[in-house]
């Protein structure tokens, strides 16, 4: 005799263990697969949409984040005001850095680079000088402003314990001149004392750059010149950042079509360039994001319904 087990009632694989509404759901989805996927795939048009325009208008503002009202959000908005220009963006010609022990010909030859550099330099920024007044406050190649200010204001910038031992040279070279002029020295064979303020002088010029070639903002030792854009307007966002960005990019592209010949690297960096690769660096990520999650979807669904 041979025995069969009858179907258990509590088994997940039996018709009775499944509602019955369950079971007219899943037929009536079977039957009209077709229409149900042109249904989602018309919804999907609005979303499609939506998320375009999220993403053309996507936005890093720090403010966009908090309530109007909020003591940082009122903060920021001080702070555009008094101090617009708190961003820059430089732009970067890598001529080549000199190594140690060129030959003469070697040294020429990256005088010749430095020098188109600074020329590529010098037309981009006539270019950028062009833009709205709004957009950019400053253009600078080099810090001629900022040394004449040093030398101008140079006793302000020296310490008081070097002031004061500046003072004291020249005091007992004041007292060894009087005592001399009214034969009054005690001591006639003694040295004047020297006014020799070369070992400061060395202390000083070792504080600042020597990498930079003259007032321009050019280094020998790394091979770059810089241009450096100040901004007229200070803001969280990386819309104007992008924008005044492929700005530059495209007078660049210009003047480089202009010289053929001229092999020169070009890079930017500050606080602008960062913005702008910032945002999008997170527009690739939710592009990615967005893009597995809808594949893992459908693939559910079509696992799903097999």
């Amino acid at each position: 005799m041979s025995l069969e087990r009858a179907p258990s009632s509590a088994s997940p694989a039996s018709p009775a263990a499944t509602n019955p509404a369950t079971r007219r759901f899943v037929r009536w989805t079977i039957r009209r697969g077709r229409l149900l996927w042109a249904a989602a795939l018309l919804l999907s048009i609005p979303a499609i949409a939506r998320t375009g325009h999220l993403y053309a208008h996507l936005r890093s503002d720090i403010e966009e984040l908090l309530p109007p009202q909020a003591p940082s959000v009122l903060a920021i908005r001080e702070l555009r005001q008094r101090m617009p220009g708190l961003q820059s963006l430089g732009v970067l010609v890598d001529f080549g850095p000199l190594r140690n022990g060129a030959s003469p010909a070697e040294t020429a030859l990256q005088g010749t680079r430095r020098q188109a550099a600074e020329e590529f330099l010098d037309a981009l920024a006539s270019k950028v000088r062009t833009y709205p007044p709004t957009q950019i406050s400053t253009v600078r190649v080099d810090i001629a402003k900022e040394r004449r200010f040093v030398e101008q204001h140079l006793p302000l910038l020296i310490a008081t314990s070097d002031l004061r031992d500046i003072r004291q040279r020249l005091e007992e070279r004041l007292r060894y001149e009087f005592g001399r002029a009214t034969d009054s020295l005690l001591d006639e064979g003694a040295p004047a004392p020297p006014l020799d303020f070369s070992d400061l002088e060395q202390k000083y010029q070792g504080a600042a750059p020597p990498q930079l070639v003259g007032d321009r903002l050019t280094s020998d030792l790394l091979g770059v010149s810089l241009l450096l854009i100040e901004t007229n307007v200070f803001s969280t966002s990386a819309v104007d950042a992008s924008s005044l960005l492929e700005q530059v990019k495209r007078d660049v592209a210009t003047l480089r079509a202009e010289r053929p010949s001229l092999q020169l690297s070009v890079g930017y960096t500050g606080d602008v360039a960062i913005s702008a690769e910032e945002t999008a660096a997170l527009e690739s990520d939710l592009t990615v994001s967005s893009l597995l999650v809808f594949a893992a979807v459908i693939a559910a669904i079509v696992l799903y319904y097999r």
